[in-house]
């Protein structure tokens, strides 16, 4: 096919079906809408993995299916570099020798939302073809899912965060979500009396992270919740999906280790001995261990930030960061000098 697209009146074309509920997220849903309604043209959500980027996203857009004459999603993962190209095949125009001037003529009239996914392994390249869509078609807007933003002068970010995971009550959004995934798999379990406490517990040790919920719950098929409660700690290994096709934890922080340089890697490694909870100079004063020189632990830090392995809570009028469990724990398993990390850690709470 070939000219333009996007005139169908409100069409969304191949936005996934999702047939369990949604839990939570009104708040990011609806700030991700009010910007692309208002003079946002490119609104990037990032977060770590399994927090559920994706699923706000296409959340965010099916409520614009009536503001927009069209919206086109794109599942960037594991398509290759050519994201124009990637663009063109599911706009089904005929990408030619030029896929990036074939998406844009295609797209020029048009009022149009692109909701590209999972963009991780291509940020420069999409920040590219993202920024020169944009110049070319004035009516078209984008929303990206990454774990790191793009580069984009145009980038509205909108960070995505776990549920909270303190002072849990069985109408928070994370025992919700476990309450919810469980029955699916169990229509017998409830969370009451008897077992909210050992949901609340698991519900804590994931640090309220979706897919880590989503997969503990998962696992009522095998063992009770009491059982499951006392192995959470070990998520790595306790939530390991029994169908193969399923996400794993693991796969998806590997996936977070593969795009870390070895810098990058020996300071995550080394911030893993660290409790949840530290502020930036501790984890620079960390960083220097792994690190040449202190501009390039401060440099590995802000990074590690920036691709949302660090994780960045606010806590009243302070910030403060944290390696999420399945980060934290994978951090350490890869750590070759653990005791050397313990000794540095030392070190830099007797010189604060």
């Amino acid at each position: 096919m070939s000219g333009t697209v996007g005139h169908g009146g409100g069409a969304s074309h191949g936005l996934p079906v999702r047939f369990d509920a949604p839990v939570g997220r009104r708040e990011e849903v609806a700030l991700i809408r009010r910007l692309l309604l208002s003079s946002a043209r490119l609104v990037t959500v990032t977060g770590a993995a399994g927090v559920g980027k994706s699923r706000v996203a296409i959340a965010a857009a099916e409520g614009l299916a009536r503001s927009v004459h069209g919206i086109w999603y794109v599942d960037a993962r594991g398509r290759g570099d050519d994201v124009a190209a990637t663009i063109a095949s599911e706009l089904k125009v005929d990408a030619g020798t030029d896929p990036l001037a074939a998406v844009a003529a295609a797209l020029s009239g048009a009022d149009a939302l692109l909701l590209l996914d999972d963009v991780d392994e291509v940020v420069r390249e999409t920040s590219a073809v993202v920024d020169a869509l944009l110049a070319a078609c004035p009516g078209v807007k984008v929303l990206a899912t990454s774990r790191e933003p793009l580069s984009s002068t145009a980038q509205t970010l909108v960070a995505i965060g776990p549920f909270a995971d303190r002072g849990l009550t069985a109408a928070s959004d994370a025992v919700r979500l476990f309450a919810d995934r469980a029955a699916s798999g169990d229509a017998h379990f409830a969370v009451d009396g008897s077992t909210l406490p050992e949901v609340v517990r698991i519900c804590e040790a994931t640090s309220g992270v979706p897919l880590a919920i989503e997969l503990a719950a998962a696992r009522l098929q095998f063992m009770d919740v009491g059982t499951l409660a006392h192995r959470i700690d070990d998520q790595l290994a306790a939530l390991e999906p029994a169908d193969s096709a399923s996400r794993s934890l693991r796969a998806a922080v590997e996936d977070s280790w593969a795009r870390c340089g070895p810098v990058e890697r020996g300071v995550w490694c080394d911030l893993s001995v660290l409790a949840p909870g530290w502020d930036l100079e501790l984890g620079e004063a960390m960083a220097a261990l792994a690190a040449p020189n202190p501009r390039e632990a401060t440099a590995a830090v802000k990074q590690l930030i920036r691709r949302s392995v660090v994780h960045r809570r606010r806590v009243g009028d302070t910030v403060r960061y944290e390696l999420l469990p399945a980060l934290r724990e994978f951090g350490a398993e890869r750590q070759q000098h653990p005791e050397e990390a313990r000794r540095h850690f030392v070190g830099c709470m007797i010189a604060r």
